[in-house]
């Protein structure tokens, strides 16, 4: 049986990233690749800047403030207010328990539990980082949704060209954010993420196929650590697209633009050694710094998005079926998520003295289902367009 099915990225470009940030992979003794598992972290809670350790109590009140920090932010969330940065709140725990503490908390009053519950957060007991997902953006929101809709297209195209994958395209569903997690005896989370996207296989609880958006989940060989790592060995592909996102000043640069990779990960049964592998394609492009598409094709086995093990309980000629995305393609979600950034970005322009257009209030009514007004509010507008309605100017 072949342990690792033919996939190519087909580009001509060579890797090359551009920050600063590690994103290679880890060379075992032997000459092969292995996933660079997340490491844990040391927690602020820990740290000390003296030379004597720090007391019990100490260490309790450092974690009591971190604890404090994460619920109020929240609870801020909650209330509607978010965070003033960009970036998604991280915080350090010491580990599974002092989560645990806060999730109690969290559960003392059911709406901010309800709420809690239906936002998307990361939580590793290991490494003690929990990350708030609060902060969702075009660039990021826009690209997630056209790949989602483009693997859709493809597995459609497949169903209709290969008569055995129709049946096995019917059950395979995207789930978008559903939680992938592993839970402990009490039945709270020890290892949880929240994916950009996922295909789960009929009512399969896992799924076999996740694909992440990384600029707002960190170093994509440790989301390959996470997700592989799971005890329940269902995650089998893990698709990374790396987006370089900046500030908002850096990405309003006129003449600036994103450049993009690809990350992929696959897990295959290694008969010679008796376990299982998860190696990385080599990592490519396909959008340069200049806004260019790089000549190439993301080629993804569909044996690769089912959770069948192993391979030979497919279709024999659904094997060498393969989903296509050209990067030209890829490159394009991208430039029409910057635009769409760029405008959300932008700060309506004053007007000039003496140009300013006469304005009125113009009234709306919310209706109820049952026939009756639930809420009155009004909003300015310029009055030309009451004029053009033959409206009448209001004070409301």
């Amino acid at each position: 049986m072949s342990s690792t099915p033919a996939t190519s990225f087909g580009s001509d470009d060579s890797p090359r990233h551009r920050n600063s940030k590690n994103r290679a992979v880890s060379k075992a003794k032997d000459g092969r690749s292995e996933v660079d598992t997340p490491t844990a972290l040391p927690s602020p809670s820990l740290s000390s800047t003296g030379t004597e350790e720090p007391t019990k109590e100490a260490i309790e009140a450092r974690e009591a403030a971190i604890i404090d920090e994460a619920y109020k932010t929240i609870y801020d969330a909650f209330c509607g207010i978010l965070p003033s940065t960009e970036q998604n709140p991280t915080f350090q725990f010491h580990g599974q328990e002092s989560f645990e503490q806060l999730l109690d908390r969290i559960e003392k009053i059911p709406e901010v539990d309800g709420f809690f519950q239906n936002i998307r957060y990361n939580w590793n007991s290991d490494t003690g980082r929990l990350t708030l997902l609060l902060m969702a953006y075009p660039i990021h929101e826009a690209f997630k949704v056209e790949f989602g809709r483009a693997l859709n297209q493809e597995l459609d195209r497949l169903a209709l060209t290969t008569t055995s994958i129709q049946p096995l395209r019917e059950k395979l569903r995207q789930r978008g954010h559903v939680f992938v997690r592993e839970l402990n005896k009490k039945g709270r989370p020890t290892l949880l993420r929240s994916p950009d996207g996922q295909l789960r296989y009929d009512d399969s609880y896992h799924p076999p196929f996740v694909f992440e958006v990384c600029w707002s989940h960190g170093d994509p060989a440790k989301l390959a650590g996470e997700y592989f790592g799971m005890r329940n060995g269902s995650v089998g592909t893990l698709l990374c697209f790396d987006i370089d996102y900046q500030d908002e000043a850096t990405r309003n640069t006129p003449g600036y633009y994103h450049s993009a990779s690809i990350y992929l990960w696959h897990q295959n049964w290694s008969e010679a050694d008796g376990c299982w592998d998860v190696k990385p394609e080599d990592p490519k492009i396909f959008r340069n710094a200049h806004g260019e598409a790089i000549s190439g094709t993301l080629e993804l086995p569909f044996e690769w998005l089912m959770p069948f093990s192993p391979p030979d309980q497919i279709p024999e000629d659904a094997r060498d079926a393969k989903l296509h995305f050209d990067f030209e393609r890829l490159a394009g979600f991208i430039t029409q998520a910057e635009k769409e950034q760029r405008k959300y970005d932008e700060k309506p322009p004053r007007p000039a003295p003496g140009t300013e257009l006469a304005k009125w209030k113009a009234p709306k009514r919310i209706w109820n289902t049952d026939g009756t007004i639930g809420k009155t509010v009004t909003f300015e507008e310029p009055q030309q367009l009451q004029v053009a309605r033959n409206g009448e100017p209001s004070n409301i």
